[in-house]
């Protein structure tokens, strides 16, 4: 529909030193990168040494690569302080002449990690029980959330209408309809009415809204001209419900869109709609980045999509769907926007590169909100939990005794508390004296006291120890505790981790600090501002800035002239950060002033000073935009009419030519605009000199057959599509037969005459209406998926061949040494994978591989006879071993270790059968259980990873290798850093506790170990001595392994 970039900036960690990364290596790492994210043939994987190009350097920040002619770019890093990778795209390309202004400002948010677990010094300790302390390994989630939805028709249809058109549904109905049609809840009626309210933007009285029930059959993934009014009535009657139930200010689009507050969602999914009472309301300010990304991916493990809301550093807020999770923290998001900039994003930075109905520039990094336990209601309670926002020490933070027995008088604090649940809370508030992590006693607790829900007022929770620290001597922590009056026990506070006030005892002293002092102090080092500048023209600037104050996380705002922008951003204590900023100069002027300050977006104004200075504005040349002609060339469009295009893809170039007597210097802008007023933008900055023509070249991307699009060029005035036009052209996509190849590239082919499908292993007909006689070439791969539209009828060329109906598939039959690609999720109703497989040795009787399968089987076989299996679970890796436990099952798109066992009368040529029948099959490709320094990753394709480790059976351990072909369904283990000269040449598998092997790291010196059986008798030293005993359980180095 609109192009999709996937788009994700990784936060930094700074470290105590720091080298600067050069090119040469920086390309490394992101030609390395590349090879470990994409699925990739080998054929595929070679040719993306060949096609990375640097096409940007920040000094001393970052490189952009692109990757070939739109598969990508990389954003590596300039600085060893840093994650190698700041940021990957899957498709399109780095565009250094078209950088959104979300792009440029996303780029400035490099830190934005919070450090506060550092500075915490507690290990383990839990904020209520739903919170983890953290996880030896998180798994790949795939996107939850399948439906593409968006706020205006026909979501909208049932919306209030405005002065002049229909009000849209606003980000945060949209968010909780796509969540509640994955629950499917209610299925009966809604619990009851929802009541009348007037909606100010338009001035209109909402009527009351009886109690329903919704159409959930007949609500579709994603729209398009298709949909029949049946289809369309059933999303808008739950978008206005979803609407109306939260109080939603009802807008159209021109008016900035219709909005709510999200901390209204808990009620009116629990009241209204039947969901758990356990759903709750929380603030990412009250915990670190660690237990912040645990509670998102706890909620994700359990199959439940967290609405999730952020601000723009000008206060523009957004609500939209977390759904998926990968390894590294990367979070998948559904912005609401039709698939719009849908991808993987650092939680710690939201900036969608293109952005749809109700949108702000700056991105969503700041107060940032998640609605957590959101699932059809199973009888759970309401959870009781005040939440901390604030900490304050008043009075005295230095005190003296003048003995250990004695205690310290008067030290007092006071806590900023919310009640973000659903009901009052009805209890005590506490402090809890903590040391190392654990609970000393409760030195504070309060009188009984009530809470209202919900409520935007600050309450304070005051308390003063008396008499405080009798007979302590050391380092302590306190922490804000609560209690519901029917409770026996106290909880941590959520919150508690950013309300902790640190202790330092003596035998005479004692000395408080917390950890939220609200002190800033930023300087600005230098800026790096253009040579030349000239108004009418928009340029960046890079701003080095260093935190001499505690941790900041916040707003910058950048005065150039009289205009201001800004900017979020976290720097920790003692970093310094380029930051980039943005101007467009509309007055030339000798010595310019510019400044820095730190905003406050609540007050709207500066608060602090940061930095300033001065530099000379020329006069741009104004030539207009009349005085170019241009003409407008589909390069891949139908070659029997100019203005048809096969498939969803579209590339052409504008022709423009100057004819004013002066250089043209301004930006212009090419856009698309379907007819449903879908737009995909490109701003471009460009110097035509007088007389000369230049060509400009485009690429389109997720067009959709059956659509009408205008392919324009005008010029850019800060203001998208303002002005005359320089050029049109128009042009119709559609639908062709799509072929995947092995080597990642796809071709579109008219569906016309006989169709050569010999060389995919994927083809996708499903916008097409294929017949019978349909004249198809299969393809040679046995592994091709062809899939169908649902009325289409099989052609008989693709009889016993994997063919999908619609979302359904008679039979599918794979085999793990041919490529395959998954396009689209479907239902199979027999499913089957093959691969050869070898005994352990030759009277070993048993046999192991690596499995990640796309469906949950049903039966394993060894040449069609039942086989005994053990099915083992990555759990967690320490000191380059890999830990793994027995597991019951096996799960789709997870990978495990297989031992098939009890093999009678093995055979070089068996062959391993997994077997499944009505499964769901999902369009994912890799699967990863992710630890430090290791991940266990699965892949559904062929894969060729820069390096890896795969298993060998033979010596049951892991072994490295470089640049392996890791065949479709298998696993492999991926080390976490990047460099791998130093990386060890084996990992030893650890089973229940039990070692496998002894890995070749440990074998380099034959006497670096010594052999004992279990009876205690020696039995050899080195590897020569354990290559000569038969298979069996040895101690080595006061270690169980097994040969």
């Amino acid at each position: 529909m609109k192009k999709t970039l996937l788009f994700v900036l990784i936060a930094i960690s700074t470290l105590a030193n720091a080298n600067p990364i050069g090119k040469q290596e920086a390309m490394k790492l992101a030609m390395r990168f590349l090879k470990q994210k994409q699925s990739t043939t080998s054929t595929r994987a070679k040719s993306q040494r060949n096609q990375l190009k640097m096409v940007m350097q920040c000094p001393n920040a970052y490189y952009v690569f692109n990757n070939g002619n739109g598969q990508g770019f990389v954003i590596t890093s300039a600085d060893d302080r840093t994650d190698a990778i700041l940021g990957y795209a899957y498709t399109g390309k780095f565009d250094v002449n078209n950088i959104p202004v979300q792009l440029k400002d996303l780029l400035s948010l490099y830190e934005h990690e919070v450090k506060t677990a550092v500075r915490l010094r507690l290990k383990n300790l839990k904020t209520t029980s739903r919170t983890r302390a953290g996880l030896s390994v998180k798994r790949s989630i795939r996107p939850l959330i399948e439906t593409r939805w968006n706020q205006g028709a026909p979501y909208n249809d049932a919306c209030p209408m405005g002065a002049f058109e229909r009000t849209v549904t606003g980000c945060v109905a949209t968010a909780m309809a796509q969540v509640m049609y994955y629950h499917k809840c209610p299925q009966g009626e809604t619990l009851d009415t929802i009541p009348s309210y007037k909606s100010p933007k338009i001035g209109k009285v909402l009527d009351t809204l009886p109690k329903t029930t919704f159409d959930w059959k007949n609500m579709l993934r994603t729209y398009d001209e298709n949909a029949n009014r049946e289809q369309k009535n059933a999303v808008a009657k739950l978008m206005k419900y979803c609407g109306v139930s939260t109080e939603m200010d009802y807008a159209t689009a021109k008016q900035g869109g219709s909005g709510t507050v999200a901390v209204e969602l808990p009620y009116a999914l629990t009241h209204y709609f039947g969901y758990s009472k356990a759903a709750r309301y929380a603030d990412r300010s009250g915990y670190t980045s660690k237990t912040w990304n645990n509670m998102i991916y706890e909620e994700l493990k359990e199959g439940r999509p967290v609405l999730y809301g952020g601000v723009t550093p000008t206060g523009g807020g957004h609500e939209f769907v977390c759904d998926g999770y990968e390894s590294g923290d990367y979070f998948h998001i559904n912005w609401g926007w039709s698939g719009l900039s849908d991808g993987y994003f650092r939680l710690s930075v939201l900036n969608p590169d293109q952005q749809g109905i109700g949108s702000f520039e700056g991105g969503y990094s700041l107060s940032q909100c998640a609605i957590l336990g959101v699932k059809p209601n199973e009888g759970e309670e309401q959870l009781d939990a005040m939440t901390v926002i604030d900490l304050h020490l008043r009075g005295l933070s230095q005190m003296s005794r003048k003995r250990i027995e004695q205690g310290f008088k008067g030290l007092s604090m006071s806590y900023e508390v919310f009640n973000y649940m659903l009901l009052p809370f009805e209890g005590k508030m506490g402090v809890g004296l903590y040391k190392d992590g654990k609970l000393m006693k409760v030195v504070h607790e309060s009188e009984l006291i009530s809470y209202e829900p919900i409520t935007p007022k600050r309450t304070f929770y005051k308390a003063i120890l008396k008499n405080f620290g009798a007979g302590l001597k050391g380092d302590y922590q306190l922490l804000p505790m609560c209690k519901d009056k029917k409770a026996n026990t106290w909880q941590l506070c959520p919150g508690s981790e950013k309300s902790v006030c640190n202790l330092h005892i003596t035998e005479t002293q004692l000395n408080a600090s917390i950890i939220n002092p609200q002190t800033i102090d930023l300087k600005l080092v230098s800026i790096d501002m253009p040579k030349v500048i000239k108004t009418g023209r928009t340029y960046k600037a890079m701003a080095k800035i260093k935190n001499v104050g505690p941790d900041f996380t916040g707003s910058l705002s950048f005065v150039f002239g009289n205009k201001r922008s800004v900017l979020g951003l976290s720097i920790a204590p003692g970093a310094t950060i380029e930051v980039p900023l943005s101007f467009q100069p509309d007055v030339a002027k000798p010595k310019t002033q510019y400044r820095i300050n730190v905003w406050d977006s609540m007050q709207d104004r500066d608060i602090d000073f940061v930095g300033k200075g001065e530099v000379d504005v020329a006069e741009g040349k104004n030539i207009p935009d009349a005085k170019l002609t241009a003409s407008v060339f589909c390069t891949n469009g139908s070659s029997k009419k100019a203005d048809e295009l096969y498939g969803t893809h579209m590339e052409g170039r504008f022709e423009v030519k100057n004819t004013a007597t002066d250089d043209y210097d301004r930006d212009l802008l090419i856009a698309i605009v379907g007819e449903k007023q879908d737009v995909q933008m490109k701003q471009l900055n460009v110097i035509i000199p007088a007389g000369k023509t230049i060509t400009l070249p485009f690429a389109f991307d997720n067009l959709i057959p059956g659509t009408r699009y205008i392919v324009t060029l005008l010029g850019y005035e800060g203001i998208y599509l303002k002005g005359k036009a320089i050029c049109n052209g128009a042009i119709t996509c559609k639908a062709a037969v799509m072929k995947y190849l092995s080597d990642g590239t796809s071709m579109a082919l008219e569906p016309e005459g006989s169709i050569d499908l010999t060389d995919a292993i994927a083809v996708d007909m499903h916008d097409l209406n294929v017949k019978q006689d349909t004249k198809l070439k299969p393809s040679n791969n046995p592994n091709c998926l062809y899939y169908l539209h649902e009325a289409s009828t099989v052609p008989e060329t693709l009889k016993g061949k994997n063919v999908i109906l619609g979302d359904e598939a008679p039979k599918i039959t794979l085999q793990t040494n041919q490529p395959i690609k998954m396009l689209r999720n479907f239902t199979a109703r027999e499913i089957t994978c093959q691969r050869p497989l070898v005994a352990n040795g030759k009277d070993a009787g048993s046999a192991w591989t690596t499995v990640s399968l796309p469906f949950v089987p049903d039966a394993i076989k060894i040449n069609n006879q039942p086989a005994e299996s053990h099915v083992y679970n990555f759990i967690h890796e320490q000191e380059n071993k890999l830990y793994f436990n027995t597991t019951q099952h096996i799960e789709a798109y997870c990978p495990y270790l297989l031992e098939i066992k009890h093999i009678h009368n093995a055979t070089a040529n068996m062959m391993l059968t997994i077997h499944g029948k009505d499964v769901e099959v999902n369009q994912q490709v890799k699967s990863v259980l992710g630890s430090d320094n290791y991940n266990f990753v699965g892949t559904i394709e062929q894969h060729q990873p820069v390096s890896a480790y795969l298993y060998n059976a033979e010596t049951n351990c892991f072994e490295l290798s470089q640049a392996p072909t890791v065949e479709c369904f298998s696993a492999f283990v991926e080390p976490n850093h990047t460099n791998n000269e130093n990386a060890v040449k084996s990992l030893a598998v650890v089973l229940d506790d039990v070692e496998l092997g002894i890995p070749t790291h440990t074998t380099t010196n034959a006497h670096q170990y010594v052999i004992y059986n279990l009876q205690g008798v020696k039995v050899g030293e080195g590897k020569e001595d354990i290559a000569r005993l038969p298979k069996g359980v040895y101690v080595v180095n006061g270690k169980k392994v097994i040969k």
